[in-house]
């Protein structure tokens, strides 16, 4: 990967046409933040929904006693 990505630099190519041509050839997974579209969503949402849920059940728990 480092060799690809130092034949890129010698290339001319800036920063964003690396992770560019990077996110083509092997998806989004080989960024860390990948952008938020229709094959992304569930990783930005499903973390979301865990943590209102973890939260209710927790203020639930604590107003019980």
């Amino acid at each position: 990967m480092k060799i690809l990505i130092q034949k890129k630099i010698n290339e001319g190519k800036n920063e964003n046409e690396i992770y560019d041509f990077l996110k083509n050839k092997y998806g989004d997974w080989i960024v860390y933040e990948p952008e938020i579209n229709k094959n992304t969503i569930l990783l930005w949402v499903i973390p979301l929904i865990l943590f209102v849920f973890g939260g209710i059940l927790i203020i639930r728990k604590v107003s019980i006693k």
